[in-house]
């Protein structure tokens, strides 16, 4: 503001200014899920949405609980960990108690999607010592409890808890757990039909919401009663900024039919509507419509693994037939939530199988972390940077008894989220390597195989193992994998004969040679070093190594079986007798010996 006349003492003025902002707010991009009309096999458990411009936070931080349906009622989380009285007194607070657990199906229900959270359910024997009853006053008609549980005896653990692993235990009055809670759909109708009772939905008239992600059921088709709907929430609340994060919070999503809808409730902060068709004018939802393809031979972790009871279930296959080699593959999602986000897969084991995990993220900058675990739920071994990089890699564990065994996967570093792929090796009536680190890459760690006597001088051994990949940079600095092995003195004579072949699913093409002591290959008799055949007839009594290697395919699917074959045709000779005359002469000393 400026004069042209008259400033000085009564210069005085009034300035009026007027913004008009009629442009409404696009969705300008969305990434970590496949394109509008596109398909991809990764497994998203996390995605940004890119905005025009900053909107009216409100708009974007109504976010409704977590509540489930089944059978005629509502099921929902307390608000906090607290003690069962303190629980049960919230739910009579919204007409409701701590859940009743009638049948098998009610627990699959509860233990499907709340029993990551431990809760408290409304069974006590409060009133009547070892008298169990429900807080609702119904019968008791159905139990999960644990072995040995409940236990309390005289020391008043009187309140009935849905552990992690889906079975029931008791604990006391002090202790604090979620609860929870159950109430009747009639006392709380759901008008707009979202699966949200209107009494809790922060938009009871919105059928979508701010952001809605559902699978398309059986029938192909959105919007009808068989969708999937995923619960979607913001890692930390909105303020400013044109880009929004959103973790899927019951995800990742697997194979399937997808629709993505950003809803026209969001507004920038003069209350334009979304443009979410992009026709000029505000108003109208955004859809992005995508698929997720399934991976081949691979199992997908699910919805549901975040607890013991739900672990994801991985299926060994022989391959080739009647080799000894059997292997599972799984895949799934590791969302920026750290140590909450906790995958669980199972598998079923034999005594004295040989086994190694891998935790590999050949897509993604994940730095896995992952425990196994006996069927006791005691932990056994551990690994978290043992493969190539950051990668995680236990090699070589020998099962003491049948059984099905799990292991768990996390995130060491919560900067990152992405897929990660598991593979479980099982060498049954075979050796495995050991090369936790690149172990087993020089003489000095080369494993030890144990051949076996088949008749005619003969002895064999066969021992599976990956050929990892090189990495440059920390925390491997390019170092190539190699594997080292040694079976004790060979004769001169011998005919060692190795032999490396590879499972269908393999990658590697493999090389092998034969190394003595110091380090210095025998020429083979094929005349080809790369063909994964070796034989030689040994020429001096010695310690040798076979050594395999990549000529190429090494990596997650670097996998192989080495035979070895000792053939020792040649018949043992006395070559002398000491202590008794030469044959043919005499003495007169008296052997005794």
């Amino acid at each position: 503001v400026e004069a042209a006349a008259g400033e000085g003492v009564l210069g005085l003025y009034l300035l009026d200014v007027s913004i008009l902002d009629a442009i409404a707010p696009l969705v300008t991009a969305v990434t970590g899920l496949p394109a509008d009309g596109e398909a991809d096999s990764t497994s998203p458990g996390s995605f940004s949405v890119q905005f025009s411009e900053d909107l009216l936070a409100e708009t974007l931080n109504r976010t409704n609980p977590y509540i489930r349906y089944h059978d005629g009622h509502w099921y929902k989380i307390t608000s906090s960990s607290q003690t069962w009285a303190e629980a049960e007194a919230e739910a009579q607070a919204l007409g409701g108690h701590l859940v009743t657990i009638n049948d098998a199906a009610e627990q699959a229900f509860v233990q499907q999607w709340f029993a990551n959270w431990s809760p408290w359910i409304g069974l006590t024997d409060q009133d009547v010592e070892a008298t169990w009853a429900w807080s609702s006053g119904e019968d008791v008609t159905f139990t999960n409890w644990y072995s040995g549980e409940p236990n309390d005896g005289d020391y008043r653990a009187d309140y009935a808890l849905l552990s992690g692993d889906g079975e029931w235990y008791d604990d006391r009055s002090y202790r604090t757990h979620w609860g929870l809670i159950e109430f009747d759909e009639a006392d709380y109708p759901d008008a707009d039909g979202d699966g949200i009772p209107d009494a809790f939905d922060v938009l009871p008239a919105e059928t979508l919401n701010a952001f809605d992600l559902r699978e398309a059921g059986i029938d192909g088709l959105f919007d009808t009663t068989d969708d999937r709907i995923y619960r979607l929430v913001l890692p930390s609340a909105y303020t400013a900024g044109t880009a929004v994060s959103l973790n899927v919070y019951d995800g990742p999503l697997g194979a399937g039919h997808y629709r993505l809808t950003v809803s026209d409730t969001i507004t920038d902060p003069v209350d334009n509507a979304l443009d979410g068709d992009a026709d000029g004018t505000p108003g109208g939802p955004y859809h992005q419509v995508f698929d997720i393809l399934d991976r081949e031979g691979y199992v997908f972790e699910g919805r549901f693994n975040g607890v013991w009871a739900q672990a994801a279930e991985l299926e060994l296959t022989e391959d080739p037939i009647d080799s000894g080699y059997l292997y599972a593959l799984g895949y799934g999602s590791l969302s920026p939530t750290g140590s909450e986000d906790i995958d669980y897969w199972q598998v079923d084991l034999q005594e004295g199988d040989y086994v190694s995990v891998s935790v590999d993220t050949p897509t993604s900058g994940v730095n896995p972390w992952f425990e196994f675990y006996n069927p006791s739920f005691t932990r056994q071994f551990y690994d978290y940077d043992a493969g190539p990089g950051l990668d995680a890699y236990y090699s070589g564990w020998q099962v003491p008894s049948d059984g099905t065994y799990y292991f768990r996967v996390r995130n060491q570093d919560t900067r990152y989220q992405g897929d990660y792929e598991v593979r479980v090796d099982v060498g049954r009536g075979i050796q495995a390597e050991t090369d936790n680190n690149y172990h087993n890459d020089s003489i000095a760690n080369a494993d030890t195989l144990a051949p076996t006597s088949v008749g005619g001088g003969e002895r064999v051994a066969t021992v599976s193992g990956l050929i990892m990949a090189t990495v440059p940079g920390w925390p491997d600095y390019g170092n190539v994998d190699e594997d080292y092995f040694r079976w004790g003195t060979v004769n001169a004579g011998n005919v060692v004969e190795l032999t490396v072949s590879v499972p269908s699913i393999s990658t590697l093409r493999p090389k092998v040679r034969l190394i003595d002591s110091d380090g210095n290959d025998v020429a083979d008799e094929t005349a080809d070093a790369t063909d994964g055949h070796f034989l030689a007839t040994i020429s001096e009594d010695g310690q040798y190594y076979a050594l395999v290697e990549a000529a190429a395919g090494e990596g997650v699917l670097g996998l192989y079986l080495l035979d070895v074959s000792i053939l020792d045709a040649i018949a043992p000779l006395v070559t002398s007798v000491t202590g008794l005359p030469a044959d043919g002469e005499a003495d007169s000393t008296s052997p005794g010996s």
